[in-house]
């Protein structure tokens, strides 16, 4: 993987956002929206050297639910790809924000 951004990820506006997270999964502790390569290196310095994560993207027009953001998890389980044979299982798990979904800038940025 990439191990530096390139300049071109962020832009003046405060438009364009990225996600950092930590590598392992927590639950949504640790995980920032950066608008800036200094709010970034900030982030860096305060996790320590031995902090791992993972920067990505940002999607700017996500697919919302009557103006919430949502995730749905659905768990399958491959039996044979040849031929492909599935399995879905019956329970998932639906999240939906309790706040409407605004693009991140500067201002509304904390």
């Amino acid at each position: 993987p990439e191990e530096s951004v390139p300049a071109s990820a962020f832009n003046s506006n405060g438009d364009q956002a990225l996600i950092l997270k930590p590598d392992e999964g927590t639950q949504g502790a640790g995980i920032y929206l950066i608008l800036s390569r200094d709010e970034l290196e900030r982030k860096l310095k305060l996790a320590g050297q031995d902090a791992v994560f993972i920067l990505q993207s940002y999607l700017d027009k996500p697919l919302l639910l009557g103006g919430f953001k949502f995730d749905m998890r659905l768990y399958v389980m491959v039996l044979s790809l040849n031929p492909l044979r599935v399995f879905l299982c019956k329970e998932g798990l639906v999240r939906v924000c309790s706040e409407k979904y605004e693009v991140p800038t500067f201002k509304n940025h904390s």
